[in-house]
């Protein structure tokens, strides 16, 4: 989920359903990260991080607190979504 920290930072959060303190998923800083969609596995998260030089896409492993990966600048505002297989993800490119 998302939690809104502050006016200018948008994090993106888990928590468990056994219980325990939710943790956030990237270790990005200044982030303004939106929803996105889960890897078939649960092992990624594919999501939009919104910059001033527009949307790009990014992906980061659900163990908490990791390094975001940029796969994409200047996407679209459409939420990406996972392949059923996991092999691709699914996203509107604005170029």
């Amino acid at each position: 989920y998302v939690r809104a920290e502050d006016e200018i930072r948008n994090a993106l959060w888990v928590s468990a359903v056994s219980g325990g303190p939710p943790v956030r998923l990237t270790n990005a800083e200044n982030a303004q990260e939106t929803g996105g969609a889960w890897s078939p596995d649960g092992k990624h998260f594919v999501f939009l991080d919104i910059k001033t030089s527009g949307r790009s896409l990014v992906v980061v492993r659900t163990t908490g607190e990791a390094k975001p990966v940029e796969l994409r600048q200047k996407v679209s505002g459409v939420l990406p979504d996972w392949s059923p297989d996991g092999k691709w993800i699914n996203f509107l490119d604005r170029k």
